[in-house]
């Protein structure tokens, strides 16, 4: 049985310094929108993380999120077709709403900004366990 293709969008956990490096040239106008959005630099959290913030929620969150959508249309600028299915795992959810096009890249990246900050601000900083 053939189930079709899918890209998967991980969660939380996945980020580490540096990640994205390929992407950011390649993205100039999203670049531009999330650091407008967020009010700092995403190349520069993402690639050198200098406050050594990169692991708290609210940054961790809209940086997945950004990378993600830029690996996802990166992909699909070679791809020979679109994946059948999208998916991600928590976080993931909001990069695979996007590539599904419920979304544009602003407005996912506002609600994971809310969603990073909301629970950041959760007793244990929002991680698991409380």
């Amino acid at each position: 049985m053939n189930t079709g293709k899918v890209f998967m969008f991980p969660g939380q956990g996945s980020q580490m310094r540096g990640m994205g490096a390929d992407l950011f040239d390649q993205h100039h106008e999203l670049v531009t929108q999330a650091d407008e959005i967020l009010g700092y630099s995403i190349k520069e959290l993402c690639l050198q993380d200098p406050q050594n913030v990169l692991t708290r929620t609210d940054f961790t969150q809209p940086a997945l999120f950004t990378i993600e959508a830029m690996s996802y249309l990166s992909e699909m600028e070679n791809a020979v077709s679109a994946p059948d299915y999208v998916i991600g795992h928590s976080l993931g959810e909001f990069a695979a709403l996007f590539a599904a096009g419920v979304f544009d890249f602003a407005t996912g990246l506002t609600l994971v900004k809310k969603r990073g900050s909301l629970m950041a601000s959760a007793p244990g900083g929002g991680v698991w366990p409380l």
